[in-house]
């Protein structure tokens, strides 16, 4: 099965954001709204990993999406 260049931590990182927002408000749509919204910048940074704004650390970059920080580290192949 061809992951797209997503890794396992993101895959948790998924799960862990569904599990907190449906515990916290008691509803699905707003813990998928978030995760979608993750995903569709995952697919973006794929294509231009240099998009998000640089950080003092070597190869690390934040995304902002909404009110929160998607934070990656871009590795040389």
């Amino acid at each position: 099965m061809e992951n797209n260049g997503v890794t396992e931590g993101p895959k948790r990182t998924h799960f862990s954001t569904y599990t907190y927002w449906n515990t916290r408000n008691k509803s699905f749509p707003y813990s998928k709204k978030i995760v979608e919204l993750v995903k569709k910048n995952e697919k973006l940074l794929l294509l231009t990993p240099y998009i998000g704004k640089p950080t003092q650390l070597e190869n690390i970059r934040i995304q902002v999406i909404l009110y929160y920080f998607l934070i990656y580290k871009i590795e040389k192949e």
